[in-house]
């Protein structure tokens, strides 16, 4: 999609004030009505439903750029999961109401929605398919490589710096964060990635592209 929609869909969001949100603000439970839609001026959202065991298990994440419920902006409905701060995060609120109006009178947003949608579902689908039939690393190795692809920040030294660390890897793919490390250590051993509680540096990303194609 052009980068003209992208800067219409921010210029009609610059028209609601900035609100800042610290780590671990709750934003949506289960079964509420949204009111507003989010815009994530900076900043992150994890989505997420609780699983029988008690652990988080995260089914989404949004960043700078992206805004959330979209669902219930195109349909007034309850939400499904938990929606909360990951990271302290400026967004920007606009009314559900005033949200629908502006994709119902722009079709080309609707479009840009529908192709996100897909891209999401897709992405979902392949996850799916790791669970069933991967192994531990390869479900470990899609969500690197997903979370690279999306929201990777390319180093100067040629590293890509992700956000995500190996507890949020634990939680997407419903692992201990003991077996997380425990199946990453040979990739740090070799220098393929760094760990560390502020998130997953990937020295080789053409070799964890590679192991991933492998494992299936």
């Amino acid at each position: 999609m052009s980068t003209e929609v992208i800067a219409e869909i921010t210029e009609f969001f610059q028209s609601y004030p900035e609100q800042c949100f610290s780590k671990g603000h709750g934003l949506l439970r289960p079964d509420d009505v949204p009111r507003s839609v989010y815009y994530i001026e900076s900043g992150s959202i994890s989505q997420y439903d609780i699983a029988p065991s008690g652990n988080e298990i995260v089914v989404g994440s949004y960043r700078a750029g992206d805004f959330m419920p979209i669902a219930q902006a195109l349909r007034p409905s309850p939400v499904q999961f938990f929606f909360e701060v990951t990271e302290k995060s400026i967004l920007r609120l606009a009314p559900i109401d005033e949200m629908a109006d502006f994709i119902a009178h722009h079709p080309h947003i609707s479009l840009y929605l529908l192709e996100k949608a897909y891209e999401d579902t897709e992405c979902l689908l392949r996850r799916l398919s790791h669970q069933m039939g991967g192994t531990a690393l390869s479900q470990i190795l899609f969500e690197i490589t997903d979370n690279a692809r999306r929201f990777g920040v390319r180093q100067t030294n040629g590293d890509m710096k992700l956000s995500l660390n190996e507890n949020e890897i634990a939680k997407r793919v419903g692992l201990s964060r003991e077996t997380v490390n425990r199946t990453l250590k040979p990739l740090k051993q070799h220098g393929v990635i760094k760990s560390g509680a502020s998130g997953i540096v990937i020295c080789d990303l053409e070799r964890i592209e590679d192991q991933l194609a492998s494992s299936l």
